[in-house]
């Protein structure tokens, strides 16, 4: 009945509305992602996905699309609803290949490319009336690709790659929406379309899988950081011990020279004072007078090089204390 109809309408209208918000509050979200990082081209296919979804949603509600579009056709809208869904299957597959390249088999990913571009083309400029006897194709194809996307899932979590697990559930979870709503046309079962929600919970472990890479990604960043200021500081205790050591080096090397100094001027002042004392000696020991003159002199000479002996012996003192860092 008419009252039947409105009273389901009415309990529909708040999930749809949270669908759409949702999805469109996770596009925005994950366009940010991509604009703050180009390198991340993930995020532009669950930004757009998520927009997709959000179209789609729009129909869930008989009225919803037409009170935002008054002035579009029912025929131009289905036909928008069918371009929409095959973008998003292209999508989801660029998303898959960009995450998991080497598990992507090259004949399914033209397959999917092939085959939803094609759709996409007819549904755009065939007539309407054609388009809608590909209707009864589009779940058991959906359900056809889910598989192979889902085998390729599987594949990445055997491996063990990183955010498989999710899509694995997301994945799984779209299926079975996908066979339900084949028997619901086949009136096998009486339940409800739930494919519109197996696309949300998809798009929500996309977003997931995004953010654990992202979380995992910062982890290792913080553990590289780490890594290298722990390696800087290492590099400067090495820096500084070198220093020391070529420091001490130095240090020996000055120390040999002035030993090496020290032995010459040691040399020349002991020679200055053996010398008249020798030849005192010898005048002394032949019994010959020295002239005062030049005893005063040789006196002079040996008082001069006795203090100049002096004064090498202190350096050679302070040199001890500055060893023992006494002074």
């Amino acid at each position: 009945t008419v009252a039947a109809v409105e009273r389901k309408t009415l309990h529909e209208v708040p999930i749809t509305a949270f669908f759409i918000g949702a999805l469109l509050i996770m596009g925005l979200y994950h366009a940010g992602l991509y604009a703050l990082g180009r390198r991340n081209t993930g995020a532009i296919f669950v930004c757009l996905l998520c927009l997709g979804a959000g179209f789609r949603e729009l129909f869930s509600i008989n009225t919803l699309f037409y009170i935002l579009f008054p002035g579009v056709s029912w025929a131009t809208a289905m036909k928008l609803l069918f371009v929409i869904c095959c973008s998003c299957v292209v999508l989801l597959m660029l998303f898959l290949k960009n995450l998991f390249r080497p598990l992507v088999p090259r004949w399914f990913e033209w397959f999917v490319y092939s085959l939803n571009v094609g759709f996409g083309m007819f549904a755009l400029f065939a007539p309407f009336d054609e388009c809608m006897r590909l209707m009864p194709m589009i779940f058991p194809l959906s359900l056809l690709e889910t598989v192979m996307f889902w085998l390729i899932v599987w594949q990445a979590w055997q491996q063990k790659r990183e955010g498989s697990l999710i899509l694995l559930i997301g994945m799984s979870i779209l299926a079975v929406c996908f066979v339900n709503d084949i028997l619901f046309l086949a009136n096998w079962v009486y339940t409800q379309f739930l494919s519109s929600y197996g696309a949300f919970v998809l798009v929500c472990c996309l977003s997931m899988v995004l953010a654990q890479r992202f979380t995992n990604a910062l982890a290792r960043s913080e553990k590289l950081t780490a890594e290298l200021q722990q390696a800087n500081k290492a590099k400067a205790q090495l820096d500084q011990q070198r220093q020391a050591v070529e420091k001490k080096k130095a240090l020996e090397d000055a120390k040999s020279r002035f030993l090496s100094n020290l032995t010459h001027e040691f040399r020349t002042p002991l020679t200055l004072i053996i010398s008249p004392v020798d030849y005192w000696t010898a005048m002394h020991n032949d019994g010959e007078e020295i002239d005062p003159s030049i005893l005063q002199l040789m006196f002079t000479t040996i008082r001069r090089n006795a203090h100049q002996l002096l004064r090498l012996i202190n350096q050679l003192l302070d040199l001890s204390k500055l060893e023992a860092g006494s002074m």
